[in-house]
């Protein structure tokens, strides 16, 4: 399988790589950071690199392309029609996608804040407003895109109903929004699960 994306599909490796070691099967890294997928960015290496990824897809022997489903950045927004239309590239590859929702985003930095004011005081600043839209900009699509499973893991960023930086004494969050790999990792018996449930499903 393969992780494609920018850094905030990269965050997920190490979830994949915890799967793929029970699950047995081989992991490529297919990240670059600051390219989302599209099929056109204002950046030209960013184009560059969606365009060589679709041939690299096609020439590799992929089963599933994992990556995000969409950006916490700006709640109000919607997915980018250019990302969805470069999902259809690749699954006219014939390769499924499974599309992680982002997790929150914030303008300062988590375990910095958690090291300078405490656990309590970081709790209160990581739910003082909303981060992420009340029906997600997945389920807010009118035609979702074929041959892709969504999966929303938001409630594990959660304890008691709040954002929090520290869940089962790892700490969450690297910086403003990319998770740890240590906490990314804790995601491997779920996402093996999520992943084998949809291999299911594409079978029958």
């Amino acid at each position: 399988m393969a992780l494609v994306g920018s850094s905030h599909a990269q965050h997920w490796l190490g979830a994949l790589q915890k799967a793929a070691e029970e699950g047995n099967y081989r992991v490529l890294s297919m990240t670059k950071s600051g390219c989302v997928l599209t099929t056109n960015d204002s950046d030209r290496d960013c184009t560059e690199w969606n365009k060589n990824l679709i041939k690299e897809l096609d020439k590799q022997d992929v089963d599933l392309v994992v990556t995000t489903a969409d950006s916490s950045t700006d709640v109000n927004g919607q997915i980018d029609p250019l990302q969805l239309k470069q999902y259809l590239n690749i699954t006219n590859t014939k390769t499924p996608i499974m599309a992680i929702r982002d997790n929150p985003r914030y303008e300062f930095n988590v375990p910095e804040t958690l090291d300078k004011f405490g656990e309590q005081e970081t709790i209160n600043k990581m739910n003082a407003k909303q981060r992420l839209p009340k029906v997600s900009k997945w389920d807010q699509l009118e035609q979702k895109p074929v041959n892709t499973k969504y999966v929303d893991y938001t409630s594990y960023f959660k304890e008691n109903g709040k954002f929090a930086p520290v869940i089962g004494n790892v700490i969450v969050y690297m910086d403003k929004g990319h998770i740890s790999n240590s906490y990314s990792k804790t995601f491997g018996p779920k996402i093996k699960k999520d992943i084998e449930q949809y291999f299911k499903e594409l079978n029958h």
